[in-house]
């Protein structure tokens, strides 16, 4: 497949492999055998390859804007400290608050079509309060079971 900007010969693919623009699928004539030559290609700036490197033989383009970092919603993050909390100080009302603010968090996030972030935050958040609510359970059920054994026994 013949470039109709650079003129390059190509493989099968979808773009051309010296410049990079999208390849242009052209009607197949039985009539012909050879491939269309391009009439006036454009051609293309001068590039110093040697300054690229040989290991790399397209040059590098950079974007001319800076990325815009999202903002982390708030209860994001406080679902996260709750849960911290909840395994270090508080171990009953951490993991409720880290559980009830990461389901708003993400709520808020899902809402935010893409403004807010923190999803990763929220999630941590999420299981280490229920991780810990499994926990407290568990522990009061099975203190609940000993509780009756030793009064069978009495």
């Amino acid at each position: 497949m013949i470039c109709q900007r650079c003129g390059a010969t190509n493989d099968e693919g979808q773009f051309c492999y010296n410049c990079g623009v999208r390849l242009e699928q052209a009607p197949v004539t039985k009539a012909s055998s050879t491939p269309p030559v391009a009439t006036n290609p454009t051609p293309l700036p001068e590039q110093d390859f040697n300054q690229i490197g040989a290991s790399q033989p397209y040059p590098i383009q950079y974007a001319n804007y800076a990325p815009v970092a999202r903002p982390n919603s708030t209860m994001a993050q406080l679902s996260l400290i709750f849960g911290i909390v909840g395994w270090v100080l508080v171990p009953i009302l951490g993991p409720i608050g880290a559980v009830i603010c990461g389901h708003m968090a993400r709520n808020e996030i899902r809402r935010s079509d893409g403004r807010i972030g923190g999803e990763g935050l929220a999630i941590a958040g999420l299981v280490l309060g229920y991780a810990q609510l499994i926990i407290v359970v568990l522990g009061i059920c099975t203190m609940i079971a000993f509780l009756a054994f030793v009064a069978a026994i009495v």
